[in-house]
């Protein structure tokens, strides 16, 4: 039944001649219509996809994201060199970017620990997408930060963000995992326009692949 969408499963078509003097059909102006109501699904488009040797900075910077939906930054074995700094991330429409109302809460579990290690913000400045504790120069970091817009026309557009990854070593030493979330608010339903991921203390990100997508 044509007129009876579905949102799964596969089309097809019968043509037949009931006549069995001529079994010859002529057809003219034939077409075929999808009625299923889930007829396509959003693309990724990179945004930024640079080795980290070849950016050479302390951030990952984007701007002009035309209010997507969806954002990913995904990256292996990310590190910074010179001294410590933690890995930090904040979002803004286009005016710049917001420096307040950030919140989120972080685990890591330790390969040999018995329980994981747990730590909260609230109302900061930043996400910690990477946890806290660690800020080392020798920590390599393995993982995707997956940012999803959440808005109603006319209302304060609202984020949420969800980071899994691991944190490993050059040495066949401790092994870590990592899981991070987190939520914050712009104000006057701006757009959501740009991201940076950056070391706080300003040391320069110089090991590693990186590559920033956005759905829209």
């Amino acid at each position: 039944d044509a007129d009876s969408p579905r949102t799964h499963g596969f089309f097809g078509f019968a043509i037949y001649e009931a006549s069995s003097v001529n079994g010859w059909i002529k057809i003219r102006d034939f077409k075929l219509k999808n009625h299923s109501l889930n007829t396509s699904l959003p693309s990724w488009d990179v945004i930024k996809s640079v080795p980290a040797s070849t950016n050479n900075s302390s951030s990952y910077t984007v701007t002009g994201l035309n209010n997507p939906r969806t954002v990913e930054i995904r990256f292996h074995r990310l590190r910074h060199s010179g001294g410590d700094g933690r890995m930090f991330l904040r979002v803004g429409p286009s005016s710049g970017y917001i420096t307040s109302g950030y919140n989120d809460i972080g685990t890591y579990w330790e390969n040999a620990a018995s329980s994981p290690t747990i730590t909260r913000g609230h109302n900061q400045g930043q996400w910690y997408p990477i946890h806290y504790d660690f800020n080392h120069n020798t920590n390599y970091y393995s993982g995707c930060i997956t940012i999803r817009r959440i808005s109603n026309s006319g209302q304060n557009t609202r984020l949420i963000y969800n980071y899994t990854g691991t944190v490993d070593y050059d040495g066949n030493n401790d092994q870590y995992f990592v899981n991070c979330t987190g939520q914050m608010t712009f104000a006057n339903n701006h757009a959501w326009d740009r991201l940076t991921f950056y070391n706080d203390t300003g040391q320069t990100i110089n090991y590693g692949e990186i590559e920033i997508i956005a759905q829209h």
